[in-house]
């Protein structure tokens, strides 16, 4: 069979309970429940790593630089779409 990148398309595609095909291993099923429960984590806000006395932090997912506006606290790391919980 050909060895295929797994995409974003093809994994929501073989993660979809209507989906039916046949696969020579496991794999690609496994990759995409990976990709899947990955993507789904990042809905899971997770703590800032804040700095001392400041409206900023790092992302903890990816570490980016993240801050805290004064009436609009951001809601999703701009980098890597981790969502953010801003709770001191």
């Amino acid at each position: 069979a050909l060895q295929m990148e797994m995409t974003y398309e093809w994994a929501a595609e073989i993660l979809d309970p209507e989906h039916r095909e046949a696969y020579d291993s496991i794999e690609p099923v496994i990759t995409a429940c990976k990709m899947g429960m990955e993507a789904l984590k990042k809905q899971i806000p997770a703590k800032v790593n804040l700095w001392e006395n400041s409206q900023f932090g790092n992302c903890p997912y990816c570490n980016e630089v993240v801050y805290r506006p004064a009436l609009l606290k951001q809601v999703h790391c701009f980098k890597c779409g981790q969502a953010l919980n801003w709770e001191d």
